[in-house]
């Protein structure tokens, strides 16, 4: 793989880090107008709508419809960005469909680890093969002022990607029966390389409520990166297993996979800081937004090499059958399956600190009063983490390795905002 300028991705990381937060205090900047309301920020009591009780009062009587002590109009429009008066609680949610690309893996070294197995000598030629391209996924954010009036905004996020996936494939060859000590008949032979990957993210962050464009964020972070890279050869047959002829005789056929098998967990757990903006409104329903961020983080490794072997043979016997009472003699033919599976793990477990950078814009259409729009281009870039085409590769049993990853791509969903 490319490698990138890690040390100056860890100095922008903490550098960020610190700037978001000294930026969690007041910022003068004005805030563009939002979907369907002019201010997230709670108004002060004397509405037509709650003129009595405390503003604690209201807010009830806003997000639960009951009367109170607050008096007013009995039937009142709903809590959120759908009350008249503002007094109801906030939030938004978004859900995005995301198709995110990353960097090719290194398939010659990868395929120049797999060799043949007995009785060949010599792999077959390839037939097909696939890099990694893209995977889709899907993201969703939830935002709140809660606690109300508390001065900041509480964030749940979520990102899964299933799954980028590059692969190969021999072409299929046949085993002849007189090679085969286990076997009366021809066995196919098909031999098949996977290397898949997986993205899973959960964060938590707390986003200071202000009246600027710059919204400042800070919150804690999991991100979980599983691989796993598996030489698989299946020998089956194509053909019915025959029945013995004579008393005594044998026939047997066997069903046989080896698998070979590199897995590597990430699993990223730390803290995070950036900065949300509201960059430009040039239309009334056409706003852009965006954000950028780094995290520092405790990479716990969970790194495996499996060998598998299962070997499944048939056997058929033609034996004789005594006569008994009235039943005369006679032979028949037996069949018994017998299996065998074997594995052998090699585990070794570690830590390292690891790095995130991440940035994305986004377009947001406004439909209505509470629903919108979206789509963007994001970027996120994983440094201190370990990738299993490098245990794959290095010599054996396990040798840890850093490296880094990059990941962009598209993303569109829609708004809902209360």
């Amino acid at each position: 793989m490319a490698h990138r300028p890690a040390n100056t991705c860890r100095l922008f990381g903490v550098a960020l880090a610190a700037w978001g937060s000294l930026l969690l205090g007041d910022l003068p900047a004005q805030e563009p107008a939002m979907i369907g309301s002019p201010t997230l920020l709670p108004l002060d009591a004397g509405s037509a709508a709650y003129p009595d009780g405390s503003f604690g009062e209201q807010l009830s009587a806003a997000a639960q419809g009951g009367d109170g002590p607050v008096g007013g109009p009995k039937h009142r429009p709903g809590a959120g960005r759908r009350d008249s008066w503002l007094v109801g609680p906030h939030w938004r949610a978004t859900v995005d469909g995301v198709l995110l690309f990353r960097e090719g893996a290194n398939l010659d070294a990868i395929l120049a680890e797999v060799d043949p197995i007995a009785p060949q000598s010599t792999l077959p030629p390839l037939e097909f093969l696939n890099d990694f391209d893209h995977a889709a996924g899907v993201r969703l954010l939830l935002t709140s002022e809660f606690p109300q009036c508390a001065g900041y905004e509480l964030q749940i996020g979520y990102v899964g990607v299933e799954k980028w996936l590059a692969n190969a494939y021999w072409e299929e060859e046949t085993i002849p029966a007189a090679s085969l000590p286990l076997s009366d008949i021809d066995v196919q032979q098909r031999r098949q390389l996977t290397y898949d990957s997986s993205l899973h993210s959960l964060e938590v962050n707390f986003q200071r409520l202000t009246d600027g464009y710059l919204k400042p964020f800070a919150g804690v972070r999991y991100l979980s990166l599983d691989e796993s890279v598996a030489d698989t050869n299946r020998q089956f047959t194509n053909v019915i297993l025959g029945d013995p002829v004579d008393v005594g005789d044998t026939l047997s056929s066997a069903i046989a996979q080896q698998r070979q098998l590199a897995e590597i967990e990430n699993n990223l757990i730390g803290f995070q800081s950036g900065l949300r903006l509201d960059m430009w409104r040039p239309t009334r329903r056409l706003h852009l937004s965006g954000f950028v961020s780094a995290g520092v983080y405790c990479n716990i490794l969970d790194r495996n090499r499996v060998s598998q072997d299962s070997i499944s043979i048939t056997t058929k016997e033609r034996v004789d059958v005594p006569a008994t009472g009235t039943t005369p003699a006679t032979t028949q033919v037996n069949t018994t399956t017998n299996s065998l599976d074997t594995t052998s793990v090699t585990a070794a477990d570690g830590t390292r600190i690891a790095f995130t950078g991440e940035a994305a814009l986004a377009a947001t259409w406004k439909l209505s009063s509470t629903t919108a729009l979206r789509g963007g281009y994001q970027v996120l870039f994983l440094d201190g983490i370990e990738l299993a085409e490098n245990l794959w590769t290095a010599p054996p049993p396990i040798t840890p390795q850093s490296d880094e990853l990059f990941l962009h791509g598209w993303f569109a969903g829609l708004e809902y905002r209360r």
